[in-house]
């Protein structure tokens, strides 16, 4: 990074997001979100140019406790998707299918249509 785009960008961010600053000026990183609240709390989102790749970062900040979770998710193929959803419900039930597809680079519609499988599969006395 050169001296004009570092004064650019905020010295507070994590150097997680700023080395993916770094790889989105190279060409490595498609599209990116920054979102930051008013209480210094962070949610990063960057998508690989073959959007087979996403890395989320999220920072919590409160008085005396600080959370910081860096995932990597990568595109599977369906049966492999079909166990993360359901391993991601049985660990939380309550997560929706936005929060889903967020968290694994899929859209919400593939979402949808592998919950509607996993429940098929069950239907039938299969296991994933």
């Amino acid at each position: 990074m050169d001296d004009i785009e570092k004064k650019l960008v905020p010295q507070s961010l994590p150097a997680e997001i700023i080395t993916v600053i770094e790889m989105f000026n190279n060409g490595h990183v498609g599209n990116y979100s920054l979102e930051r609240d008013s209480n210094g709390n962070i949610k990063f989102h960057a998508d690989s140019n073959d959007k087979k790749q996403r890395l989320i970062i999220e920072s919590q900040q409160l008085e005396g406790y600080v959370t910081k979770t860096t995932t990597l998710t990568t595109k599977l193929p369906p049966r492999d998707r079909q166990r993360l959803i359901s391993h991601l419900l049985e660990e939380n039930p309550s997560l929706t299918q936005a929060e889903i597809a967020r968290k694994t680079a899929m859209s919400q519609k593939t979402v949808s249509n592998d919950i509607k499988a996993i429940k098929a599969i069950k239907d039938e006395g299969g296991t994933l």
